[in-house]
């Protein structure tokens, strides 16, 4: 504890200056002002330009999207699939034969400007020209990158398709998508800097809840209430500090100098639960710590050898100690937090006995021996003791492990999409909470993060069904034939499905606690409320 009292200090410092740093010292709003401690803070806050775990934590504050997911209910299990959505921006939509048809409300940005179908136009001709997440989403679900939007009329614009998309809605619910105000950013514009990054780097165009008030690039953002936001807010400022050390942020709410943080480990998240200052909320995420074996290698190859990996593995045992019991035993290939149309029996029950039978008769009734990669970087910290327990759980049917530990961030992903290891320990989490985009995304042929050489006829064959098929019967048996080939060739070993682990002040109430959580971690700060 002693020596994180420097670390707190500072940030305790920093926190009580904010208020004067903003200009808004004294005001009547700054005892309702939400205090956000989060391990990083972006550099700018152009939509466009994806920074990791600050974007996460940051622009869904600010963003306005066409569409956003709906509230949850009280006792959510499972996350909203692709098709859960509310109007945000957009009031009503159609599906067209050349697309799907948009019906946008009433809504002036901050700046005053009229919402307008214009602005859907430019700020998508924007993502096209910018954006590799806009531009992979688009890809996925089949619009034409070439001309996005075509405008009707003020109100009514058709975003242009090549072909069904039953996953579009759930993907325009990414901050990404984020519609700005064109008619002020065009004013930005210049012969060197046509789309006004520089402009909007440190300024928002939003039609949404809350625009930027000031930013230190990579130590704090301040948002203010966008006053001609057309809905209602019940806090009127955010302020978002950059304090990289987890244990300071656990201190600065416990201390109530701030109202929020995230990226606690399992341990701090028990110990603060413990107490009576704060409240500790754990809600499912899509996200899942796996154990992903390259097929490539001759052992993993062998389907047989794959099911007595999951055979092998202990998962309340990991649950219990590693995770501090946080999270959810997986019991089937994908996650049980993503809807799927029917309940696909799973494998993964742990059974040494008939992990040892599957792999003598793999050949290996004398075991193996292969080498496990992993990175502190993903996914945290706590890989470190969860690769060492599953080294000794693997030992107990014959399997020695070795442990590669890679420093940087940057090396592991670097190797990992070259396909050099054998195995590592990542997390797998879609961004659109669908069956069929997960298969696509880790197990498909030419799926982006397909790194262990896996491929299936039946999944190759039934993705691209599923992801031109509108949503229905026909759909889902799409999505099941690609749920039940994951079943039948164990492409990789689920391990805990993890909890989206977030701290708050007592202070903090309402919308499930800044619910959603989907393939990133994000908080809708409109839905909140404070004392």
């Amino acid at each position: 504890m002693r020596k994180h009292l420097p670390k707190l200090a500072a940030a305790l410092a920093v926190i009580a200056a904010l208020p004067v740093v903003f200009g808004f010292a004294g005001s009547s709003s700054a005892n309702r002002t939400l205090v956000m401690a989060i391990a990083g803070t972006p550099v700018d806050v152009d939509p466009e330009n994806y920074q990791g775990l600050p974007s996460n934590d940051t622009y869904n504050i600010f963003s306005s999207m066409l569409v956003r997911y709906k509230p949850y209910a009280a006792d959510y299990k499972q996350l909203p699939g692709p098709f859960s959505v509310d109007g945000f921006l957009a009031t009503s939509w159609k599906k067209v034969s050349s697309g799907m048809e948009f019906t946008l409300r009433d809504a002036k940005s901050q700046w005053g400007n009229e919402l307008n179908s214009a602005a859907v136009k430019w700020s998508f001709e924007r993502k096209v020209a910018l954006d590799p997440i806009a531009r992979f989403l688009f890809a996925v679900n089949n619009v034409d990158q070439k001309n996005p939007i075509t405008v009707i009329d003020d109100k009514r614009f058709r975003m242009n398709l090549l072909n069904n998309a039953p996953m579009l809605l759930g993907s325009l619910t990414h901050y990404v998508m984020a519609i700005v105000d064109a008619t002020e950013a065009k004013k930005h514009v210049t012969d060197a800097d046509p789309w006004a990054r520089n402009w909007l780097r440190v300024n928002t165009a939003t039609f949404g809840p809350y625009k930027l008030e000031g930013i230190q690039p990579g130590q704090v953002v301040y948002f203010k209430a966008n006053p001609n936001w057309w809905g209602k807010v019940n806090i009127p400022a955010v302020v978002a500090r950059a304090i990289p050390d987890s244990s300071a942020r656990l201190q600065l709410v416990q201390k109530g100098q701030a109202d929020y943080t995230n990226g606690l480990d399992f341990q701090q998240a028990k110990s603060a639960a413990s107490g009576s200052d704060v409240q500790v909320t754990a809600g499912p995420t899509p996200w899942h710590d796996s154990l992903i074996p390259n097929v490539g290698f001759k052992p993993f190859s062998d389907v047989r050898v794959r099911e007595a990996l999951n055979h092998a593995i202990d998962r309340k045992a990991l649950l219990n100690t590693v995770y501090a019991g946080y999270g959810v035993i997986p019991a089937t290939q994908v996650s049980s937090t993503i809807p799927t149309p029917v309940k696909v029996p799973g494998n993964l029950d742990y059974d040494t006995a008939k992990a040892k039978k599957l792999l003598a008769d793999a050949g290996y009734a004398s075991g193996f021996e292969f080498t496990l990669t992993i990175c502190p970087c993903r996914p945290g910290a706590y890989v470190v003791p969860l690769a060492t327990a599953i080294q000794s759980q693997l030992s107990l049917v014959g399997i020695k492990v070795n442990i590669n530990t890679v420093a940087t961030s940057a090396q592991f992903e670097a190797d990992r999409a070259k396909k050099k290891y054998e195995a590592w320990i990542a997390s797998l989490g879609p961004v659109v909470i669908d069956p069929a985009y997960f298969g696509f995304l880790y197990f498909g042929t030419t799926g982006g993060q397909n790194f262990s050489n896996f491929s299936n006829p039946t999944v190759d064959k039934n993705i691209p069904l599923a992801m031109t098929t509108e949503p229905g019967k026909r759909r889902d048996r799409f999505v099941v034939n690609i749920v039940k080939a994951l079943e039948a060739a164990n492409p990789y070993v689920p391990l805990v499905e993890t909890a989206n682990l977030r701290l708050w002040s007592k202070r903090v109430s309402g919308g499930l606690m800044g619910e959603p959580t989907f393939g990133v971690n994000s908080i809708y700060v409109d839905r909140l409320q404070i004392k």
